[in-house]
């Protein structure tokens, strides 16, 4: 007699999980949805610029936009054949290495200053500025 009473339990307990649920269920889907905002981006106006890079007694220049990259600069000096280097991705940063196949001394690298400073790390996120000369240099770590 017990196992009937605990049975009749179970089944009435599972039909008010049900109902409730069934409830619950409907008063979330009958709520009012979510609203996404879309961010406006920044929209930054493109002009031609022309822009200049020190290294090994030349002076390369080249023109290209300012909506591209001191990065964007020089990928399109080595694609014109007038450089050659390999970009290293680290997470807190970029590298250049190999650059016109020249093997460095040991505690050297090589970095590119703008007139700010150094802007190695962050070359593919700096905006290019008209008639700006940037530097490649071989310096001591």
């Amino acid at each position: 007699m017990n196992v009937k009473k605990v049975s009749n339990y179970s089944i009435l307990g599972y039909i008010l999980v049900l109902v409730v649920g069934f409830f619950y269920v409907r008063s979330v889907m009958n709520s009012s949805p979510v609203k996404q905002v879309d961010k406006e981006k920044e929209v930054k106006e493109v002009h031609p610029v022309k822009v200049y890079l020190n290294f090994e007694d030349k002076k390369l220049s080249e023109s290209l936009t300012t909506g591209d990259s001191v990065g964007d600069f020089l990928d399109t000096l080595r694609d014109d054949n007038l450089i050659f280097f390999e970009r290293v991705r680290y997470t807190y940063g970029i590298s250049l290495d190999n650059v016109n196949r020249m093997k460095i001394p040991d505690g050297y690298e090589w970095r590119v200053y703008s007139p700010d400073g150094d802007i190695t790390f962050d070359i593919d996120n700096i905006s290019l500025v008209d008639n700006m000369t940037y530097d490649l240099r071989l310096v001591k770590k």
